[in-house]
């Protein structure tokens, strides 16, 4: 019993060791979850469901925008030009 008792010890310093190494290295990020080659022109969105508001993640650093929807129902993002 006293063997089980110090690997449960030891597993749980070690999780908490891993826990504060990824906490103090940034581990957790905000990107973009789409890795890939950057696309700059208009984008459209198609939806199952039609929704009330539309953000995406456009541009470098991945800053959210608001997507807006044309009177002929389509959601676009327009590229800046």
């Amino acid at each position: 019993m006293k063997l089980r008792g110090l690997l449960l010890i030891e597993l749980a310093v070690l999780a908490i060791v891993l826990a504060l190494a990824v906490f103090i290295r940034g581990g957790v990020s905000t990107i973009c979850p789409a890795v890939g080659y950057p696309y700059t022109g208009d984008v459209e969105l198609v939806f199952a469901h039609e929704p009330t508001w539309v953000a995406a993640c456009f541009g470098e650093g991945c800053t959210p925008a608001k997507v807006t929807r044309h009177p002929d129902g389509r959601w676009l993002h327009e590229a800046a030009s």
